[in-house]
């Protein structure tokens, strides 16, 4: 989990008085309602895509 938090594949959200750990994709449908819910939500860099690329070279 915390490699795919470093990585940006997860994100922490606030919802309310308690905190969820969710995909990058849903915490990219959170921050266009309320951008001040998502507490961590790292973006991957070309490097980091690539790395985890099980098709490249």
């Amino acid at each position: 989990m915390r490699n795919q938090l470093i990585n940006g594949q997860l994100a922490i959200v606030k919802l309310g008085k308690s905190y969820e750990v969710v995909t990058a994709e849903v915490a990219k449908k959170i921050n266009e309602r309320d951008a001040d819910s998502v507490l961590v939500h790292n973006e991957p860099t070309a490097s980091v895509v690539q790395a985890d690329d099980a098709y490249s070279g």
